[in-house]
């Protein structure tokens, strides 16, 4: 959870943990991986959460506008490999942000290739930040991995264009985010909000200011995206995520999780990611569910664990 304005951490918690208290005891019995804070040094596919990031890109290049429709059909065919809708049927004709709502993995290569892998690569890159590291103040930060452009064939942009084949952190999802929901604006996360010192009776405070890093996309830009995602939680598959009263900008996305010789069966990470409340956006939401077996889709998992933490704020 972090505050857009500023990109300061409200808060942040994994399952499974361990106790700190009990430190010698934990490391005999687990392995090292599991006292790595997951939040921040563990990268995974982050799947249709990311169709926002490559939306974004397009509309601020001018590649495409939220008006802009085009007749999808149920796969497209990149170098010889298949790439279907997740429900495997042909959408028809769809505007920009019907393509958010339905999730269509079509729709989003067509942003993709409209705006060309140099382009696309800049924004995600170059602005967004993916393949690099945020900046934040903790320990062993991972980078995530996003191939070189160089090296970068037209199915792997493809993929990465909604969310697979790309590896990125739980903080680097929600940093891309909070620039949306920043009029833009990209700063370095924070955990640290102010540093006390006593020096015998007398108390300084060192206050630490949020640092900006760029301009992601134009406010304009920013404003756009906000409301495609408003209309994916109120008409799309995000409507779980809905909070009675008030406004809700979102994204859910599931996941195929790689394994040795392709992608896992039967097994998914879930996401969902929201802004709220969507016109003045006081925080930004990750929750991420390894593995879940309640449901086959973030749309029916994720969504309504972030509506129960939304009404809680609110």
């Amino acid at each position: 959870m972090m505050n857009p304005s500023t990109f300061e951490i409200i808060a942040m918690a994994s399952d499974k943990s361990f106790d700190p208290n009990n430190y010698a005891q934990e490391a005999q019995e687990k392995t090292v991986d599991i006292f790595a804070n997951p939040n921040t040094a563990k990268a995974y596919e982050p799947g249709s959460v990311l169709k926002v990031m490559t939306m974004a890109g397009g509309l601020d290049s001018g590649s495409v506008t939220a008006a802009t429709e085009e007749t999808f059909p149920a796969f497209i065919e990149i170098q010889g490999h298949k790439i279907w809708t997740w429900d495997k049927k042909a959408h028809g004709k769809e505007n920009m942000t019907q393509v958010l709502e339905t999730s269509n993995n079509v729709g989003i290569i067509f942003v993709q290739q409209r705006m060309g892998k140099s382009t696309f690569y800049d924004y995600f890159r170059d602005r967004f930040g993916f393949g690099e590291k945020t900046g934040i103040d903790l320990d062993s930060e991972s980078a995530g991995k996003l191939v070189p452009l160089k090296q970068m064939q037209d199915v792997e942009a493809a993929n990465i264009a909604f969310g697979q084949g790309i590896a990125a952190t739980p903080l680097q999802v929600v940093a891309s985010f909070a620039a949306i929901g920043n009029q833009g604006k990209m700063f370095e996360p924070q955990i640290v909000k102010e540093i006390i010192e006593h020096k015998g009776d007398k108390k300084e405070i060192k206050d630490i200011k949020p640092k900006f890093v760029r301009q992601v996309v134009s406010p304009e830009t920013a404003e756009i995206i906000k409301t495609m995602m408003e209309d994916v939680v109120l008409y799309g598959y995000g409507k779980e995520a809905q909070v009675s009263g008030y406004r809700i900008a979102g994204k859910s996305g599931t996941a195929q999780i790689p394994g040795p010789g392709g992608y896992l069966e039967d097994k998914t990470i879930h996401s969902f990611v929201g802004l709220a409340p969507a016109e003045d956006p006081k925080f930004v939401i990750l929750v991420k569910l390894d593995e879940p077996a309640t449901s086959p889709w973030a749309s029916y998992t994720a969504t309504s664990v972030f509506s129960e933490m939304a009404s809680y704020l609110f």
